[in-house]
């Protein structure tokens, strides 16, 4: 992978679910919803200065493409400015 590339679709982990946990309020803040559940499906991640991490999940039975989160170098956290989500297509 070249840097600043996106890796290959790959089935969530874990580790995203938990970082999707972490942002979870902020999607439902930009939505304007509350969703009971939010499971991720797949992800997509991309080094850079930390790693980005695009997230398909499944809040509250609604699809949501590609929300961006970044867990920093440590992965464990959104970092500042980094866990804008893009309206989906």
């Amino acid at each position: 992978m070249l840097a600043g590339g996106l890796t290959e679709t790959t089935p969530a982990t874990p580790k995203i679910q938990e970082i999707a946990n972490t942002v979870k309020p902020q999607l439902e803040e930009k939505t304007n919803e509350t969703y009971e559940e939010f499971e991720a499906v797949e992800y997509k991640s991309q080094v850079v200065s930390g790693t980005n991490y695009y997230i398909k999940g499944f809040p509250g039975g609604a699809v949501v493409k590609n929300p961006p989160a970044s867990a920093g170098d440590t992965g464990s956290s959104p970092g500042p400015g980094r866990s804008r989500m893009p309206r989906s297509s």
